[in-house]
């Protein structure tokens, strides 16, 4: 639960350790190949890293899309149409996992820019990002909805 909590914090662009302004930016492994689980030459199942650093106190995180999306407001949006809260332990015991698997699209390389889709049941909700993580593009597919 705290850690979400620190999550949240350094997401929405304020440090969890001294409430300094967080700057986020991601890099991507442009040979990545995770077809054995984790790609060989960065290590990560995903091939784009995102990265929080404060800039007062230079705490910093590196990590999958939630270390800079878990407080869009898109994000959130989506979860809470499903009585999903991602502060919530019982989320976590709903759908475990669950902002840790995504699909991931690099789409450009100069500029950047990522698709990340969330799902949940049969709706999906993707967000492009550029190199600053900043969401500069949201899609949804309601699933049956849509029909």
């Amino acid at each position: 639960m705290w850690d979400n909590l620190h999550l949240l914090g350094d997401s929405a662009g304020v440090c969890s350790r001294c409430a300094g302004a967080v700057e986020h930016s991601l890099t991507v492994c442009e040979d990545h190949d995770a077809s054995g689980g984790v790609c060989d030459r960065c290590d990560r199942r995903y091939a784009v890293a995102f990265e929080v650093e404060c800039a007062t106190c230079h705490n910093s995180k590196r990590g999958i899309a939630i270390v800079c999306l878990l407080a869009e407001t898109e994000l959130l949006s989506f979860l809470t149409d499903y009585g999903m809260n991602p502060l919530v332990p019982a989320t976590q015991k709903r759908a475990p996992g669950m902002l840790a698997n995504y699909g991931e699209e690099v789409r450009s390389l100069d500029p950047l820019r990522v698709e990340l889709t969330f799902t949940v049941d049969d709706d999906a909700l993707t967000l492009t990002v550029d190199e600053e993580a900043s969401v500069v593009g949201v899609s949804r597919n309601r699933g049956s909805d849509s029909a």
